[in-house]
């Protein structure tokens, strides 16, 4: 039974709803902050293309440890069901949305970005300027990174950028097997 003081469960649901993004937000800005997380997540922003496929482009043991961390949010949040399953399915479509080699209308990006994370927004997260990659680390929602420091606004960026990681534009940055044995390589640099 429901006491009279409990939260409202639609209010709790919203809250954990954005609260598990905020999580998402923060696992990402570890994985640039901690050089062994780094040498995982680096696999994905290998990638010298920009599309649906980088949305899938990541090692194995960072998606193991970023599912284990999420569920250990999950368990410890305790949030309704139907937040965690609307926050993974709009988690999903908004990977695949950030990755699109795709540039929406110049009034329609910069209206969207104000209320989430648009591909014009996330494609300066993928290019090979590392100052660029720490910015931007947001995956639905931008406020995260306008609140917390870590929001460039494309416009702000007058010249053309490279996506990719330095040392990773061959062809070897494409391979299966490559992919797999990076973390435990040493980090290739731009020539």
């Amino acid at each position: 039974m429901e006491h009279s003081w409990a939260r409202p469960r639609w209010a709790w649901g919203i809250a954990a709803f954005l609260l598990l993004d905020l999580v998402k937000y923060l696992s990402h800005r570890l994985s640039h902050a901690v050089p062994l997380l780094w040498r995982l997540h680096r696999v994905h922003h290998a990638d010298p293309d920009f599309d649906l496929t980088t949305a899938l482009r990541f090692h194995p043991l960072e998606s193991l440890l970023y599912r284990c961390f999420n569920l250990g949010v999950i368990l410890l949040m305790a949030p309704p069901a139907g937040a965690v399953l609307a926050s993974e399915l709009v988690s999903c479509l908004a990977n695949f949305f950030d990755h699109a080699n795709a540039a929406l209308p110049a009034k329609w990006d910069q209206l969207l970005r104000r209320w989430i994370v648009t591909p014009n927004v996330h494609r300066l997260h993928h290019t090979d300027d590392a100052a660029n990659q720490g910015k931007n680390l947001g995956e639905l929602l931008p406020w995260w990174d306008r609140m917390l420091g870590t929001y460039r606004d494309p416009g702000e960026v007058n010249v053309p950028l490279r996506i990719g990681l330095g040392g990773y534009q061959d062809a070897s940055s494409l391979d299966f097997g490559r992919m797999l044995v990076e973390p435990f390589l040493k980090q290739r640099r731009a020539p």
